[in-house]
């Protein structure tokens, strides 16, 4: 029974954070699925308890073990916040981590966590394109269905020029990312079958386009660039020097094109928040949505308190005095930085203490990805490239979006360790799995 709940901890968590917010926009609370996520973890220890089944101790697991006790250390500063948020953040991280360092990393459950991740974003993507087309379906079929919260978020941000998401946009968009990292993780394995090029290629096409139409361009670019990275990294040297040439005459011609076409491009309502930035970018306009004074707000901060920061969590109450608010008229309690979060709040030794695990754990995934090209099994380059795309994707997008505040940060980098553990532990053989028989 053990062994059977063990493999499946990286599915079950794979499926909790492809649909994280779909309970919350259609009226159930966040906390039930916290609940059930750790109802099952619980149901978990206890067996391996009962069977007296120790934890395997891994490279991985042990990053996970500092990185949250560091967190957990943070959070029980004096000058801490501690309110409703920065709890459910704690629970959030000590659920999704302890899911890492309990699950056993079996390639099984890590390849049923990447159907059921590839699904979600599937059907993310197919209802994103769908009714952002047809916003009237939407408004007759969907919308009535909403949370009160839900319906406020739509009409705030439908008529800036962004599609249809379900839950935030941000999150969303992390959704669909997970799809593009399984899809790619399936092109990096070779040899490759003209079936698989064509779904994979044909996937991740729709994937982009749900990401386009959603209007987001931060976690746009993030996706492009850990994608080009990810390309790099797999390529020999002469193949990397042809692409990075093709690549760059590909941007500047693709960049003429827009600057020569923008009239028309602006017509097509899903490109009016592309087109905007680039009609700022030419007028030396404001591009950054009042991010700069959100970062000056932590630089000083730091400058006040640079050594243990300003308390964890307390950004919101330096912040106060430029008065900026979120759709909900609360005030914005991060500076989409990450960080210069960790440094304002944290100071030079947190901020060190919190990104000595995360880097850590990023080089061991990039050597594992090397050292997997060179593997007869093809699963450890897979997994090993999904959770490359994944943690760049969170840490490129924290230069300017909150990505390590926001409470569905531990699911998805949850996810990427579990992958990574899954490209680090070997094959099980017809023997070993006979082995608990005898």
């Amino acid at each position: 029974m053990t062994r059977k709940l063990s493999r499946q901890l990286t599915l079950i968590l794979a499926i909790f954070t492809c649909t994280f917010f779909y309970y919350r926009d259609f009226g159930s609370r966040m906390i039930y699925g916290y609940a059930a996520l750790g109802a099952l973890l619980a149901l978990h220890l206890g067996f391996r308890l009962r069977e007296n089944d120790p934890l395997a101790s891994t490279p991985v697991t042990m990053a996970a073990r500092v990185l949250a006790c560091v967190i957990i250390l943070q959070f029980l500063r004096p000058d801490a916040r501690r309110d409703v948020d920065t709890i459910s953040y704690l629970i959030s991280m000590v659920i999704c981590m302890t899911y890492v360092i309990t699950a056993p990393g079996e390639h099984s459950g890590v390849h049923m966590a990447s159907a059921a991740m590839y699904i979600g974003a599937m059907a993310m993507a197919a209802f994103v394109v769908v009714f952002t087309f047809l916003p009237e379906l939407f408004l007759s079929l969907v919308y009535p269905l909403l949370s009160v919260t839900a319906q406020r978020y739509y009409d705030f941000f439908a008529p800036l020029g962004y599609g249809v998401s379900l839950g935030t946009y941000s999150y969303t968009d992390y959704v669909l990312f997970l799809g593009i990292a399984v899809c790619c993780g399936d092109l990096a394995v070779r040899p490759r079958s003209r079936r698989s090029i064509a779904r994979n290629g044909l996937s991740l096409a729709f994937l982009l386009l749900g990401m386009v139409v959603l209007g987001r361009r931060g976690e746009l670019l993030a996706a492009l660039v850990a994608v080009l990275l990810l390309v790099l990294a797999l390529c020999s040297r002469k193949k990397r020097r042809i692409i990075l040439l093709c690549g760059s005459l590909a941007a500047a011609l693709g960049g003429t094109l827009v600057i020569f076409f923008l009239p028309q491009l602006a017509k097509v309502p899903v490109l009016a928040r592309y087109v905007e930035t680039v009609e700022q970018l030419l007028s030396g306009g404001d591009i950054t949505s009042g991010r700069g004074a959100l970062m000056a707000v932590a630089v000083d901060g730091f400058q006040s308190s640079p050594v243990f920061g300003v308390g964890w969590g307390q950004y919101v109450s330096l912040s106060a005095r430029i008065g900026m608010c979120d759709t909900d008229g609360n005030l914005i309690e991060d500076c989409h930085n990450i960080y210069l979060q960790f440094l304002c709040e944290t100071g030079v030794v947190g901020a060190v203490l919190i990104l000595i695990p995360i880097v850590y754990i990023f080089v061991l995934t990039v050597r594992t990805l090397r050292a997997a090209k060179y593997r007869e099994d093809t699963a450890p380059l897979r997994f090993a490239s999904v959770s490359f795309l994944i943690q760049f994707f969170l840490l490129f997008l924290g230069l300017y979006d909150p990505s390590f505040q926001k409470i569905v940060f531990w699911c998805f980098y949850g996810l990427a360790l579990l992958f990574l553990k899954g490209a680090l532990a070997p094959r099980r053989t017809l023997l070993d799995r006979l082995a608990p028989l005898g």
